[in-house]
Formats: C-alpha cells, structure tokens, sequence
C-alpha cells in the first residue's frame, strides 16, 4: 500500500485520486470518450490536443496585441481616417471580439485543469470555471459566433467598397456609413439572436445539461453559418468582378493592392470558419490528426495578426 490513490491511467497514482464521471456525461460525449479511450495512441493526441491549446493561447495573444495597435493607428493618424480604414476598423473590431472571448475562455480552462491536478477532491468540487456557469457559458458562445457574423459582413462591406470605387472611378466614395453599421452590427445580431434561442431551445430538451456541447456540428448551426457561407460568395463574386473591371480605373495600382488584400482574405476567414464544422479525425491516425490540429487551431489563432498585417502594418499609407 503505497497511501495513493488510483489515477486516469493503467499504473498511475495521485494524491488527489481520479473519479470516473463519464457516465454522467451525455450519449454525445461518451461516445468521444470511447473513441478516444480505444485508441492505443490515445495518450499522443492528448498531448498534441495540449500542444494546439498552448499554440492556441500564443497565437491569440499575438493577435489581440495586433489588432490593438492597428485600431491605435487607424485612430490616431488624420491622414488614416477615410472610408476605407473605417471599415476596416469595424473588422478589427469584430476579429477583436472573438479574440478576447476565445482568450479568456481558454486561459479559464487552463486555470480549472491546473487546480483540479493540484488541489484535493474536496477542493476540486468547489472549483468552477466558465464551462460550468449555466448562461455565462452560452453568453460567451453567442458573443463569439455575433463576432464572427459581424467580421464576416464587414468583409462583405468592404467588397462593395471596391466595387464602389470602380463602378465610380474615384478613390473616395461617399458611403452611407448608417447603412453600413446597421448592416455591419444590426444585422448579425437578428440572424445571432434567432439561433440562440433555437440552440437553447434544443439543448433544454437534454437530460443532461451542458454548455451547448458541439454546437457547431449540429444542423441548426447553419442559421448563422448558412449566410456567412453565403457573404462569401457574394465576396468572391465582387471581388472577381472588381479585378476584371480595374484595368479601367484611374488608379489601378491602389485597386490591384486592395484586390490582392480582400483576395488573401478569402480563404483565410472563409476556410478557417468552415473547419468549425469539421470533427477532429480522431480515430485515424496520429500524423493525420497532428496536421490536422496544428494547421486548424495556427490559422484560427493568428487569423487577428494576419489581418493586421495585411490591412494596416504592410499598407503603404
């Protein structure tokens, strides 16, 4: 007798000891549990899983820094304060959003897992983090997908701009900027809203409560997801048709950069988002699911800080 409990793992002991929850847990979940728990490299990809959240938190970190100093920029330089920065100040804004979201609900998790490893069972059970405070959970779900609209229909703005600028031929466009933030912001919060309620409506109806898991695989994800996919295609379409149309343009070197700039951002956002609604390939193999986990989470992460260098650090102005 060793005085130690029996840990998660075949040999391992603890002082705090480990409990078996997972029948507690939903169908949902315990299904993940046992796709996991059958693969003998099982133990790899947790550690890989802990390497992408650490990646995660870096990336994010250097993206909100970014997008701090490229909303300062935009701010504090007159020669800056144009139609064009202010559309891409509102973008900044929406990228910030899920940044700060995604930051603190990540560094909360990191939080909890290092007191429940360290602290005793009894301590543990009064250990809460924001995964297991009913609304502020949600709250937090619903304020990351609202970010994610309202970047996405700014980047639809800012196409229309370009599209603006050339059917017009002039570098400044007077755009009806109430149009744009009822489009920007109002409009991401009906289509945001409407899916809440339809997402809390359906976990309700759960035995077991939980914070919305795997809420972007479900097909009412689609309420907000479906018109995101649609704003960007209507992006490529106009940003296609302003390629073709500004070898007429009076100024076409400042148009081909604003091209290439709305171009890189296509699969940069567009594709990213849609790797929400892919599940992790966790019963292949533990390259596949390295690459996997590393290109998704480095690109989710760094998506601020490749914004801000593309729209502000490696504009000419």
């Amino acid at each position: 007798m060793s005085g130690q409990w029996l840990g998660r793992r075949l040999n391992e002991t603890s002082a705090a000891g480990w409990t078996n929850y997972t029948p507690c847990f939903p169908i949902d979940v315990k299904l993940l549990f046992d796709k996991v728990s059958e693969d003998e490299n099982s133990q790899l990809k947790f550690e890989i899983a802990c390497n992408t959240r650490i990646l995660e938190i870096v990336g994010f970190s250097i993206s909100l820094v970014a997008l701090l100093v490229s909303l300062f920029l935009f701010s504090h330089f007159r020669s800056l304060r144009n139609n064009r920065t202010r559309i891409h100040k509102n973008l900044f804004a929406a990228m910030l959003l899920q940044v700060v979201i995604r930051q603190i609900v990540y560094i909360d998790q990191e939080f909890v897992r290092s007191q429940i490893g360290d602290q005793s069972t009894s301590v543990n059970a009064s250990i809460q983090g924001i995964d297991n405070m009913p609304y502020l959970c949600e709250l937090s779900y619903v304020m990351l997908e609202y970010g994610i609209s309202v970047m996405f229909m700014w980047m639809f703005i800012g196409g229309m701009y370009l599209n603006n600028l050339v059917s017009t031929n002039v570098m400044n466009d007077n755009i009806p900027h109430f149009v744009n933030y009822v489009v920007g912001w109002g409009l991401p919060a009906v289509l945001t809203s409407i899916w809440a309620v339809v997402t809390y409506l359906h976990y309700e109806k759960e035995e077991v409560k939980k914070c919305w898991y795997g809420y972007n695989f479900e097909p009412i994800y689609w309420i907000v997801q479906g018109p995101r996919l649609a704003v960007v295609s209507l992006h490529i379409l106009k940003v296609l048709i302003v390629k073709l149309r500004a070898s007429e343009s009076t100024d076409v070197a400042r148009l081909r950069k604003a091209f290439r700039a709305a171009f890189v951002l296509l699969p940069l956002l567009g594709l990213t988002n849609a790797l929400d609604m892919v599940q992790a390939p966790l019963d292949g193999s533990v390259f596949r699911f390295a690459v996997w986990s590393y290109v998704t989470h480095f690109l989710r992460s760094f998506q601020g800080f490749f914004l801000a260098m593309i729209h502000c650090f490696m504009d000419d102005e």
